[in-house]
């Protein structure tokens, strides 16, 4: 009996390591889980290690790409010192494996297509990549916690991801709440030698897959019998009120991490975010938004960002965002890493205040970004979807950086230019500024009022066309002005900007532009001050004021009731002239202010703004408007006031003389 026993034992070793290796040889899905690169963490359970290389398959195409973990044990593909961290603003993204996203190579992970556009803004930005495969809230606090440089993250972003994370927070153990509803932490606990050998076999995945496989096979047949559907739809129903009641305890937990991360994030001088992944309705779950609204912390849902993207079927609520999934994997493919990383852009852009860029920019910046590797492309260069992987061979590590770095900066352009009418000229002016801003050409668009005033061959377009390049610019000491005479016939509206050339896939050109305004005659840029009356005094101020706003002269005209009341010498002009320079304002830490006294006679109405001086091609000087506001006494409080110039329009109207 012992000498059958031990044959037996042999016997079921010898199948069990014959099935082993016939597993890894013909089905190698399973090596990243067994073959994952880890250490024991007395805190996390687990952590990556860092300066490590291996590599992994794309989930769909099956070809091996590097997997590298930095310095700093992040699955990035270049190392952080002290410096770069001090140097930059620190993004960092936390979460799972929707986060290390490690079935594509390096620079399809969410975290470099963001960190190359916030670096297009001509700020310095790091974007780090905390994500661990399997990592719940609790440990990715404890990552964010225990590492070195947390206070130098600006910006954290924690991916929740509803499939695990609850389940996570007591599978781990890591926390637990007291009597008194205080979050607790426990020390991580070593598994067992068999567990941990038995983690390294890809037979038990296989036999886990495939069990769930049967498991989903059963279900579905089995609903295929009206009587046993609704049989099934019971025990459902009762599955989900005992999972609820088992939910209480994470959902408590997870306010408890939540809570505590959000006050370590501030305690640094940071903000945090939770981001909901796509496949997450809030609609459907409301639970976990509710808690974090409760808690003043701000969500993202990709589900909305990335239902936009697909707007029909969005709206008719049949989107799933499986255009952004691996076929053979659930997590996210490289469009989808994408568009998070657009999404997320989008959520800095605003908290920044980076120049406002349209999605015709973003696209033409990524379609730079992904032509600098070999691999997948986003469909039809640039429109959103899931392009197809093509196999190459995998960019080194090293390097990457400094290879997208070196691509042609298209979307540094912003609408600094204030425009505005004079004299039958449109004005571009820019104090501080650069060649570099002048190196894309401007195109300047007349729409008349009557099409039978354009040029021969120009109708069919419906607007004149007078583009023009750097070379129509004066350039000053620290400023540009450029005067573009425009045609004799009356004006709809003019419009004008900045524009590139950008070669596409096929090797056709699409024209991108950089930014663009709308010009309404008679309007003029809008005044970036606020100007009121208050005592007699001309009241001039605003908010993040900077020492280049108030480099050109102000110009003050006071129109009097009774003319005879004009200074001598002024009475042929009809107007009292008490011009002024950046002198007059006094600055405090973040706003200017100037008072004005104005004359003591009856004042008709106020016309005040700035000018520049420009010199003409003839040798002559000319006085360009820059803004003007009217002020109307006494019903006038706040006079002219605005966001100035944006990225695409050219705000407010000026108020014509009498």
């Amino acid at each position: 009996m012992i000498r059958n026993l031990c044959i037996l034992l042999v016997t079921c070793l010898v199948g069990l390591l014959l099935c082993e290796g016939s597993v890894r040889f013909f089905y190698p899905k399973y090596a990243p889980l067994a073959e994952a690169r880890a250490r024991f963490d007395a805190m996390r359970l687990w952590a990556r290690i860092a300066n490590d290389r291996s590599s992994h398959p794309h989930p769909d195409i099956g070809s091996w790409h590097a997997l590298h973990h930095n310095n700093l044990a992040l699955r990035q593909h270049r190392n952080f010192s002290a410096a770069d961290l001090a140097a930059a603003t620190n993004v960092g993204v936390f979460g799972d494996s929707f986060v290390e996203n490690v079935g594509m190579d390096a620079p399809y992970s969410l975290t470099e297509p963001l960190d190359y556009l916030l670096n297009q803004s001509g700020r310095r930005f790091n974007v780090l990549n905390f994500g661990v495969n399997g990592y719940g809230p609790g440990q990715s606090l404890l990552h964010y916690e225990h590492f070195r440089w947390a206070e130098d993250l600006a910006h954290v972003f924690y991916v929740y991801c509803e499939a695990n994370d609850l389940r996570d927070i007591t599978k781990t153990g890591l926390f637990h709440l007291d009597e008194a509803g205080r979050l607790m932490q426990h020390e991580a606990i070593r598994s067992s030698w068999l567990v941990t050998q038995m983690g390294r076999l890809h037979l038990p995945y296989l036999v886990l897959d495939a069990s769930g496989r049967l498991s989903s096979y059963v279900e579905e047949r089995a609903l295929q019998n009206k009587r046993m559907r609704e049989r099934l739809k019971e025990e459902d129903r009762k599955k989900d009120e005992d999972f609820w009641k088992r939910h209480e305890k994470r959902f408590a937990i997870f306010r408890g991490l939540i809570r505590r991360w959000k006050q370590l994030v501030e305690h640094h001088g940071g903000k945090f975010y939770v981001v909901l992944l796509p496949e997450y309705n809030p609609a459907d779950f409301p639970r976990v938004p509710a808690i974090l609204q409760e808690e003043g912390i701000e969500t993202i849902s990709l589900y909305d960002c990335f239902g936009a993207h697909e707007e029909e079927h969005y709206q008719r609520k049949t989107w799933n965002y499986s255009s952004y999934r691996f076929k053979n994997d659930y997590h996210w493919n490289e469009a989808g890493n994408r568009l998070a990383a657009l999404c997320l852009y989008r959520v800095l852009e605003a908290d920044m205040r980076l120049p406002a860029l349209s999605a015709e920019m973003l696209r033409a910046a990524l379609r730079r970004y992904y032509a600098a590797f070999g691999g997948w492309m986003p469909v039809n260069a640039g429109k959103e979807g899931n392009g197809a992987p093509r196999p190459s061979p995998s960019p080194p590590t090293a390097g990457i950086r400094e290879k997208y770095q070196a691509l042609p900066n298209i979307i540094n352009q912003s609408a600094a230019f204030s425009v505005s009418l004079s004299d039958g000229f449109l004005v571009y002016h820019k104090e501080g500024c650069r060649r570099a801003e002048l190196s894309a050409p401007f195109f300047l668009h007349v729409i008349p009022v009557d099409e039978t005033d354009l040029p021969e061959g120009r109708a069919r377009y419906g607007f004149d066309n007078r583009d023009f390049q750097a070379s129509s610019f004066q350039l000053g000491r620290n400023s540009c002005t450029a005067k573009i005479r425009l045609p004799d016939y009356a004006v709809r509206y003019i419009r004008t900007g900045q524009y590139v050339r950008v070669e596409e896939e096929n090797g056709g050109v699409s024209t991108v532009r950089l930014w663009e305004a709308r010009i309404d005659p008679p309007a003029f840029s809008a005044s970036p001050f606020s100007v009121s009356l208050s005592d007699g005094f001309l009241v001039y101020h605003k908010e993040g004021c900077r020492r280049a706003e108030l480099s050109a002269p102000f110009f003050l005209h006071v129109i009097p009731v009774d003319e005879t009341d004009l200074p001598e010498g002024r009475a042929r002009y009809g107007f009292d002239n008490r011009d002024f320079q950046a002198s007059s304002f006094q600055l405090g830490r973040n706003s200017c202010t100037a008072k004005i006294r104005l004359p003591d006679y009856a004042v008709r109405y106020i016309r005040t703004g700035q000018y520049v001086r420009v010199e003409e091609e003839n040798g002559g000087v000319s006085t360009v408007r820059l803004w003007e506001a009217r002020i109307d006494p006494p019903t006038s409080d706040r006079i002219g006031r605005s966001e100035g110039a944006g990225a695409r329009s050219v705000h407010g109207r000026h108020h014509g003389e009498d």
